[in-house]
C-alpha cells in the first residue's frame, strides 16, 4: 500500500505528499469510463 510519496520539482522545490486512514473499498464500476481516443492504441499488458 503506498503511503505516500515526494515531488521534486526542475526548481528544486520539494512537496511530500502523505496518505493517512487508507480504506482498500472497491469502487463501484459505474463510477469509471474508460475512452480510446481516435488514433491511440492501448497496449493492455495484464
Amino acid at each position: 500500500i503506498v503511503q505516500g510519496f515526494n515531488v521534486i520539482e526542475q526548481d528544486g522545490q520539494q512537496s511530500r505528499f502523505t496518505f493517512y486512514n487508507v480504506k482498500l473499498q472497491t469502487p463501484a464500476s459505474s463510477q469509471f469510463q474508460f475512452t480510446i481516443p481516435d488514433g491511440v492504441e492501448v497496449d493492455d499488458q495484464r
